[in-house]
């Protein structure tokens, strides 16, 4: 067994799930008539009480369960923005494995650029494609690269070393910088990218990747195949007892637990509630993009 030993110390603020806000039914019909518009704008609610989770060991991530573990902390989000925009189950979480892994400062790699193209986000998104789709970004309109018009090198640069050296990767934190840094205005553009689109599951995630038609075929290739492993309950198993295996020794608050991977999830998926789930919840179901 191939493990990458990583020990992570985390300090989470964890307190009750914030009150939902109530909104009017009619808001939610002129928000999805306008799919490139943001429907909610969320922040972060500082909580009053801190936890720490202590020796988590992460695997290894040339292996599956080393790709996919990470990335399940954020499933209570993309589930909330798959029901929203009547998307298949797990095809937003597939495709920030194959983005991201679920970290939250992976660079969006290319060339020699170590701090990638421009992109950003759980789901990578150009600054440009993120400011179309409502978002708030850093990125400008003197953003592009010659042949590249999308891509921006200097802002790169500039936002991955602030979030980085400044922010720690923490995106309660580096949230304030970029729209595309809080988990779920990402991962709702996403959402709404893939609504927005015509045509088959592939064809919308076409959309969503662009580049030619060999690059959109080998990256939908990889989303389907992250897609199945996180549909196949022997894999949600096998990852479980694996995380179980390495994690005896993992902790929250001092306490020990008999299942670590759920209390590991359990802990994430509480903290994705203080940047606006429940509100973002109560947005309810895109009517329109159901209708399709």
């Amino acid at each position: 067994m191939h493990l990458l030993y990583r020990f992570v110390l985390v300090g989470l603020m964890l307190f009750s799930t914030p009150t939902p806000l109530i909104v009017a039914s009619a808001y939610l019909t002129d928000v999805c008539l306008h799919l490139k518009s943001k429907p909610i704008h969320l922040g972060y609610i500082s909580p009053s009480k801190e936890k720490k989770i202590w020796n988590v060991i992460l695997f290894n991530r040339e292996t599956i369960n080393g790709k996919l573990i990470e990335a399940l902390r954020f499933e209570n989000i993309t589930k909330a923005v798959e029901q929203r925009y009547c998307l298949p189950s797990n095809i937003i979480l597939a495709m920030i494995v194959q983005e991201t892994w679920g970290q939250e400062c992976v660079a969006n790699q290319t060339g020699n650029n170590s701090w990638g193209d421009g992109g950003f986000g759980l789901c990578h998104m150009q600054g440009l494609t993120a400011e179309e789709y409502g978002l708030s970004t850093v990125c400008n309109t003197q953003c592009g690269e010659p042949g590249r018009p999308f891509a921006c090198y200097k802002h790169a640069k500039e936002l991955g070393y602030a979030i980085q050296q400044y922010d720690k990767c923490d995106m309660k934190v580096m949230h304030l910088r970029d729209d595309r840094l809080h988990p779920i205005m990402n991962i709702d553009a996403v959402g709404r990218i893939l609504a927005l689109a015509n045509g088959t599951l592939q064809d919308k995630v076409f959309r969503y990747r662009g580049g030619s038609y060999e690059d959109k075929i080998i990256y939908w290739q990889r989303v389907e195949s992250y897609r199945r492993e996180l549909n196949d309950p022997n894999r949600r198993k096998s990852l479980e007892n694996e995380f179980n295996k390495y994690n005896q020794y993992m902790t929250i608050d001092g306490f020990l637990f008999t299942n670590p991977y759920k209390a590991y999830l359990e802990y994430y998926h509480t903290q994705n509630y203080y940047f606006g789930l429940a509100n973002y919840k109560q947005l309810g179901i895109c009517v329109n993009c159901c209708a399709k």
